[in-house]
């Protein structure tokens, strides 16, 4: 067995791949690879020292073949991560390969699956039964996607490190404490976090396929939708990666200035689909200090939260914030039922849903508001929830210590009256 066999196999067998189930972000990455590139099939392709393992399919084919007949293997074994095949029948390195000479793959183009450690264990492979031609736009595709799904397969792993490396620490401690915090509201909740950018790749595929189905769809607006999905994607891998950046820290938080109204514009574009015809005001917002992959968690569930309430005709939702002395408050308002007084604590206990929310057709765990808890205490801030004075309804508020250096103001008030 060769050296890079040997390494392969060690990988898969540290990262448990072929022995448990595949987070639902890999099947939303195969349809918009296979969207945006234009093919009619994608695989996640795994590469063991004896066999290539079909890891997941678009359309759910599953099987092993000999490694000596893996396109995908000529492919982990070169230097170029990435290989854009127009027709495999002209090519030497493919010509005699049977899925070639079956006809079942002409044009093929993958991406290289890389670990951490920087060693490629598989592919990301798009295909058809007839050539393609593919531009620059489908290798920078093929590359983002590939790396996302990369992150995404290293996630247990980083949790494993995050659990280890806690083990280690000194149980006593005030950092531990505070890590041990946002282990658990952050490592514990990468899942719940990612349903907003997936609803978001989604809905851009669904749109997409619509169009198509039309008959007479406009390019311009498929790059739009395929943007958008591949936007989502990103957002979910910047999501694990703060993960796995938290164990290669040892769990520490990162502290820096964040400006507010980013998050929330990422976030109301990962939560469009939920969102419907609510209306949605920002104005202007504090700058924060904290990690932002984390806040940008908090600032995600308090949206969805506040859509889910104020989800009937004519409802609202309106983003604004203050800073007093130092401290910062972010809020968020809706124009739903509220929350009465002697429920306004145990609404932020795990797995504790609202009337509305259980009523709704929207799916939850009841673990967002207790995330949002856990977190911001890691930050030494807090939330909390109550009566809004401008919209009536119930105003969630995040309330963290002011950054000591300020970025100047930010843009005047901002009015969202269309779902992005």
């Amino acid at each position: 067995m060769t050296s890079p066999d040997r390494a392969r196999d060690v990988e898969l067998t540290s990262l448990a791949l072929l022995d448990r189930p595949l987070p639902d972000v890999m099947s939303e990455l195969l349809q918009v690879a296979r969207v945006a590139c234009g093919a009619s099939s994608a695989r996640f392709n795994l590469l063991s020292s004896q066999h290539q393992h079909v890891l997941l399919d678009a359309d759910g084919a599953e099987g092993v073949v000999a490694k000596e007949q893996s396109l995908c293997l000529r492919v982990v074994e070169s230097t170029e991560r990435t290989h854009l095949v127009s027709d495999a029948r002209e090519d030497e390195r493919f010509a005699h390969l049977d899925f070639v000479t079956s006809g079942a793959v002409v044009g093929y183009a993958a991406s290289q699956l890389v670990t951490e450690r920087g060693l490629p264990i598989g592919t990301l492979c798009v295909f058809d039964d007839k050539p393609l031609q593919w531009d620059e736009r489908a290798r920078r595709t093929l590359e983002q996607l590939a790396r996302t799904a990369s992150r995404v397969l290293e996630a247990e792993r980083a949790r494993d490190a995050m659990a280890e490396t806690l083990t280690r620490a000194v149980r006593d401690s005030d950092e531990l404490q505070r890590s041990n915090m946002h282990l658990a509201a952050f490592a514990g909740q990468v899942s719940h976090d990612l349903l907003a950018p997936l609803s978001a790749v989604s809905l851009a595929l669904d749109l997409v396929e619509e169009q198509l189905d039309e008959g007479d769809a406009d390019p311009a607006v498929l790059r739009g939708f395929v943007g958008t999905a591949v936007g989502a994607a990103r957002r979910a891998q910047t999501t694990v990666s703060g993960l796995l950046e938290f164990a290669g820290l040892g769990g520490r938080l990162r502290r820096e200035p964040v400006e507010a109204k980013g998050l929330v514009d990422a976030a109301l574009v990962d939560l469009s689909a939920r969102r419907g015809k609510t209306l949605v005001v920002v104005e202007e917002l504090p700058l924060l200090l904290g990690d932002p992959v984390q806040l940008r968690a908090v600032v995600q569930n308090l949206l969805a939260n506040a859509f889910t309430h104020a989800e009937r005709p004519g409802g609202c939702v309106l983003v604004d914030g203050e800073r007093r002395d130092e401290v910062v408050r972010l809020r968020v308002h809706d124009t739903g039922p509220g929350v009465p007084p002697e429920l306004r604590e145990h609404v932020f206990a795990r797995g504790v849903r609202g009337d509305d929310a259980r009523s709704s057709a929207v799916a939850g765990h009841g673990i967002g508001l207790d995330t949002c808890r856990r977190i911001a205490a890691s930050h030494g801030g807090r939330v909390g929830v109550e009566t809004s004075e401008r919209l009536g309804g119930a105003c969630f508020w995040l309330e963290l210590p002011a950054a000591e250096h300020t970025r100047g103001q930010l843009p005047a008030a901002l009015s969202h009256a269309s779902t992005p």
